[in-house]
Order: structure tokens, then C-alpha cells, then sequence
């Protein structure tokens, strides 16, 4: 296509689009399936999570330096520039994935057991973006995505090393 026919925001959207509401309507219907059918659901989120990861961990640093500058802050501001794409679509499928989690079509245990982590860490990467673009969207810009991380975090055990003052390591709480 040419590129002043469709954006590359408008592609990527679309894309994305198409294979998360296949996704989505296996996840739904996924108490009917058979198990194989749920794996390959599964199978083909992941593939698609992982597309979106390796551009967005290849594009996040320098998306995050761009960010010091505040211009770039003001374009940010003023709508999608093309230096969030990379990280856009991953941003936009984990609020998604937030959201089908909260209102039931996604169980939560299947989200804690399989992307509490990966939440959980692309919120902390991507936290300066959002609160940016929360300037412009409000406090709900993310909300899904945010509130699934905070009852992750809360789920989350201490775990403590038993052998760091023997060991002569600082221990995870700084003592």
C-alpha cells in the first residue's frame, strides 16, 4: 500500500485488531472448547504479544530519552506521533487485556497465571508515557491495564533471602 494511502497507525491498528478478536472469541468461547483448540488460542496470542514485544523493547529506550525533551512531550500531547508507534500497539493490547479481565471474558486466574509478570513490567517500562499522554486522557487512560497491576502487586508473596546478611549482600529491602 502506499504510504500516504493508510498510515502506519492506522495498519498496525487494524492488524492488531484482527488477530486480538480472534483471540478474543476463542477466550470466550473457551469453556466449550477442547483443550488443544485452547492451547492454540493461546498459542496465537503469544505470538502475536511477542511481535509487538520485540518492536516495542527495541524502540522503548530511545522513546523514553525522546521523552526528556519537551517538545517531544507537546507532540505527545497532541496526539499518536510516530515515535510511539512501535510501543502504542503493546500499550493498547495490555489495557485490552485489562479490560477482558475485569469485566470477566479473560478469568483473572488465566491472567495472573500466564501475564501478571509481562503486565506488570511493560506498566512500570511504559509508566512515564502514560502519565503524559493521562495529561490529555485523564486518570482513566489505562485504568484496566493500571488496575490490574496494583491487584497483581498486592497478590504478590515477599520473598526473602535467607542467606544475604551470611552471604554479606544487601537484602531486597535495603537492610
Amino acid at each position: 500500500m502506499p504510504r500516504d494511502f493508510v498510515d502506519a497507525n492506522t495498519f498496525f491498528g487494524v492488524g492488531f485488531l484482527a488477530v486480538f478478536v480472534v483471540a478474543v472469541v476463542g477466550l470466550v468461547r473457551l469453556p466449550g472448547f477442547k483443550t488443544k483448540n485452547r492451547v492454540a488460542v493461546f498459542v496465537v496470542f503469544r505470538a502475536e504479544y511477542d511481535r509487538m514485544e520485540a518492536a516495542a523493547s527495541a524502540a522503548l529506550p530511545a522513546i523514553l530519552e525522546r521523552l526528556g525533551d519537551a517538545g517531544a512531550r507537546r507532540e505527545l500531547l497532541a496526539g499518536t506521533p510516530a515515535w510511539l508507534w512501535p510501543v502504542s500497539p503493546l500499550m493498547r493490547l495490555m489495557e485490552t487485556l485489562g479490560s477482558y479481565a475485569t469485566r470477566g471474558f479473560v478469568p483473572r486466574k488465566v491472567f495472573y497465571g500466564l501475564w501478571s509478570p509481562v503486565a506488570v513490567r511493560w506498566w512500570r517500562a511504559c509508566a512515564p508515557i502514560v502519565a503524559v499522554m493521562r495529561r490529555r486522557g485523564g486518570p482513566a487512560l489505562f485504568e484496566y491495564w493500571e488496575g490490574l497491576v496494583v491487584a497483581s502487586e498486592r497478590r504478590r508473596e515477599e520473598v526473602v533471602d535467607p542467606w544475604a546478611v551470611e552471604d554479606g549482600v544487601a537484602a531486597p529491602d535495603g537492610a
